[in-house]
């Protein structure tokens, strides 16, 4: 977070990095363990979801939406691999958008 610091570090966090290649974001792009409801709500996510090690969102540069799943060998395969079926079913999940049309939740104005 950056609230409470000087308007040049909040500057700074929300600007692009002349040195990142595109695609990289800014610093208010990452945020660490999300919640990915498959059920439940953003706040409040039902039981199976999966939790992102990191999410990255880039939309200038064409990254909407990017899940970065790490794993430092404390966690078993299996665990990993069944995290990559909850990513596929909150993709799926549909929820009506402002125009009051079922849209992949990622696609809504919410």
């Amino acid at each position: 977070m950056v609230a409470g610091e000087p308007a040049e570090a909040v500057a700074a966090a929300r600007g692009p990095s002349p040195h990142a290649p595109d695609g990289s974001g800014t610093l208010a792009s990452y945020a660490t363990k999300v919640a990915l409801p498959v059920k439940g709500t953003w706040k409040n996510p039902g039981r199976g979801s999966a939790r992102a090690d990191i999410v990255l969102t880039d939309p200038e540069a064409g990254a909407p939406l990017l899940f970065i799943e790490t794993d430092n060998c404390t966690e078993e395969a299996v665990l990993v691999t069944a995290k990559f079926d909850r990513y596929a079913r909150f993709f799926q999940w549909q929820e009506k958008d402002t125009d009051g049309i079922d849209k992949p939740l990622v696609r809504t104005s919410l």
